[in-house]
């Protein structure tokens, strides 16, 4: 067998070793101190006990002398004496109240009474007969439309009603009212001039404001709100309100 050459040491090494010994033993680690065993840590001394030093001889004391005898009782002092009881002031005599005559509370009963009444006349009773006079008014209103145009063939079909008084925006006066159509027919051509008075005028009074209308067909039972300037020199405001005005109806066409 033949021997191989180290090439590190460039010794030779047998053949049974794979790794030449001597770099082997020149490279391994040099060996470790070995670990220093712990401390050993000694018991404390136990404490010595010193006894305590002897009492110091103190010769007897004589016996207290006589004290005599303190009082059984000690007044309080003045600072928690109890005051004397003193009784409460007598209430001052009071005059039993009168009760209120029967007289004087029908009296004040019948006070209340008409005062009640009163406000209910003077206030409520106004209101209800406003309402009803307002309704009389456009009843003798609608009554009077109707005899005005009771001469002409239209005059149990045709309704005007519900007559309002405004202004524009140039404050100009302008009428607004509603012509009814009662009839199962058409109207045709309806012309018709209208004249304003107070209420409680007479036949010769002159009115108030006038205005005419035109409607080219009325369809049967159909009604046509209408706006129309009047012919007045007052202003909206200053005209009465409405139930407190009547109408005169003329038909002019058809004839």
């Amino acid at each position: 067998m033949f021997t191989w050459i180290c090439p590190k040491c460039g010794r030779e090494v047998p053949p049974s070793y794979t790794d030449c010994p001597n770099c082997t033993v020149a490279q391994a680690p040099p060996p470790q101190a070995p670990a220093a065993a712990p401390p050993v840590y000694a018991p404390p001394a136990p404490p010595v006990y010193a006894p305590p030093p002897p009492a110091a001889y103190a010769p007897p004391q004589p016996p207290p002398a006589y004290a005599p005898p303190q009082p059984a009782y000690a007044p309080p002092p003045a600072a928690y004496a109890q005051p004397a009881y003193a009784p409460p002031p007598a209430a001052p005599y009071a005059e039993p109240q009168r009760a209120m005559p029967e007289w004087l509370v029908m009296v004040i009963v019948a006070v209340v009474a008409v005062g009640i009444f009163a406000l209910a006349y003077f206030y409520l009773l106004p209101s209800s007969r406003k309402g009803s006079s307002g309704a009389a008014v456009a009843k003798t209103q609608s009554e009077e439309t109707r005899a005005a145009i009771g001469a002409h063939p239209y005059a149990k079909f045709l309704d005007v009603t519900g007559i309002r008084l405004v202004e524009d925006a140039k404050q100009n006066v302008q009428v607004r009212f509603l012509v009814v159509n009662h009839s199962s027919a058409d109207l045709a051509g309806v012309s018709a001039n209208v004249i304003l008075k107070p209420i409680d005028s007479k036949p010769d009074t002159p009115p108030i404001t006038e205005f005419s209308f035109k409607l080219p067909m009325l369809g049967a039972y159909e009604s046509r709100e209408v706006t129309v300037p009047a012919k007045t020199k007052m202003r909206a405001y200053e005209l009465p309100d409405w139930q407190f005005l009547k109408s005169e109806v003329h038909i002019t066409t058809p004839k």
